[in-house]
């Protein structure tokens, strides 16, 4: 008997970036909103920072928590002569302008899709799947810390120029369907 696709892995490919905190100066949304997506995101990443304790009745030291940190998200996409989104954010942060600390959330959805019909006239196709949400995370207080428009210019290359944006977020949180993680949240 064939498994339900709802317990397949979640894969790298269907994922998607949305700015959840819109300023009220023009483009609105960061990063180009809803309008372009990336061909590449890093995972967040946090890493615990520990001290060590010397046990007086033990030769092995114990290990006290010391901190966390957030590793920054390299995002990822193809250059386009009508996108500056990237330069944009990072101008006004360096320019103390707009709002710099963005809350973005980070969605990988899952392969299972549904089609909500491609049929002809208007519209059509502007819509095509609906995806199912595998994990988020909330990237908290997100600021961009490095911008690069593409790898270098080299005339022998037919390559698409893909433009890089770091972010370093403060804080983030990740949410799951997990029935233990879900348990945990509510016990409060």
């Amino acid at each position: 008997m064939a498994r339900h696709r709802i317990t397949d892995l979640l894969q790298n490919y269907p994922f998607w970036l949305l700015d959840v905190q819109p300023s009220a100066r023009p483009p609105f949304l960061v990063l180009g909103g809803p309008l372009f997506g990336f061909s590449a995101i890093s995972h967040p990443e946090i890493t615990v920072g520990t001290e060590e304790v010397n046990q007086l009745n033990s030769p092995f030291p114990n290990h006290a928590f010391a901190g966390a940190t957030v590793s920054p998200l390299t995002l990822s996409r193809g250059s386009r002569f009508y996108d500056s989104s990237m330069y944009t954010w990072i101008d006004r942060f360096i320019q103390g302008e707009d709002v710099p600390h963005r809350d973005l959330i980070l969605i990988q959805h899952m392969g299972l899709a549904a089609n909500l019909g491609v049929g002809a006239g208007p519209g059509a196709g502007f819509i095509e799947i609906l995806r199912v949400p595998g994990k988020a995370w909330m990237l908290w207080d997100a600021i961009p810390i490095r911008y690069t428009p593409g790898p270098g210019l080299d005339a022998t290359s037919g390559e698409v120029t893909l433009s890089e944006l770091d972010i370093q977020p403060v804080e983030i949180e990740e949410f799951s369907l997990d029935p233990f993680r879900i348990a945990d949240s509510t016990s409060g």
